[in-house]
């Protein structure tokens, strides 16, 4: 993973401040992160079990793929950060989407 060291320490100071250092390891990191992707598509699942428009659910999970690659083939750091921070304005987006969705298909009381 290619990380730079300018923008790793003040990460690491913080994190260790607010005695989360724990966090900066990867070990402990990727299983959080794969357990917040996780719960995210599956409640963009159930929303579209709900509404039945794919969109939302798609660029969520097209998004989720995309943060995780980087963490898993060695990538150049020109690469790996486009794809990281690519897949968040992602997830960024399926959530706008889904709230959009959410108003429009207004349900029976």
């Amino acid at each position: 993973m290619g990380c730079c060291a300018g923008a790793f320490a003040p990460v690491a100071a913080l994190l260790s401040s607010l005695g989360l250092g724990f966090l900066a390891d990867l070990r402990v990191s990727l299983p959080l992160l794969y357990v917040s992707l996780t719960l995210t598509v599956g409640s963009l699942y159930c929303s579209y079990r709900r509404h039945r428009r794919p969109s939302a659910l798609l660029v969520g999970l097209a998004g989720s793929i995309a943060v995780l690659i980087p963490f898993h083939v060695a990538l150049e750091t020109r690469v790996f950060f486009p794809l990281v921070y690519g897949g968040i304005a992602s997830l960024l987006l399926a959530a706008i989407t889904e709230a959009l969705l959410q108003r429009s298909c207004r349900m029976p009381h």
